[in-house]
C-alpha cells in the first residue's frame, strides 16, 4: 500500500455453512493451514442449529454435547468451504 495510490484489495465470495446438532454443547471452529489449527470462532452452546458466513478455506469443527463427561463423545468434522455455496455440517456423534 502506498500512499496517494488506490489499491485493489479483492475478497472471494463467502459460503453458507449451517451447523447441526442433536443437543446444545460445547464447539468451536478452526481454520486448517499447513498442517496446523488455528482457533477463531466459538459454537452458541445454547442452540442445535447455528449458520455462519465463512471466506472459502479448509476448516475444523471440534463439538462435545453438554452432558457428555467423557472425551470420548467428542466430535471432529473436517469441511471446505467454497465460494457462493452453501453446506451442513452434522455435529452428531455417529
Amino acid at each position: 500500500v502506498s500512499q496517494s495510490k488506490t489499491t485493489t484489495v479483492k475478497i472471494p465470495q463467502p459460503g453458507l455453512v449451517t451447523f447441526v446438532s442433536n443437543a446444545t454443547g460445547y464447539g468451536s471452529l478452526y481454520i486448517e493451514e499447513t498442517n496446523k489449527l488455528t482457533w477463531f470462532y466459538n459454537l452458541d452452546k445454547s442452540v442445535t442449529k447455528q449458520t455462519l458466513v465463512l471466506q472459502p478455506g479448509n476448516y475444523k469443527a471440534v463439538f462435545r454435547i453438554k452432558n457428555a463427561r467423557e472425551s470420548i463423545y467428542t466430535v471432529e468434522r473436517s469441511f471446505t468451504v467454497t465460494s457462493g455455496v452453501s453446506q451442513v455440517v452434522s455435529l452428531i456423534n455417529n
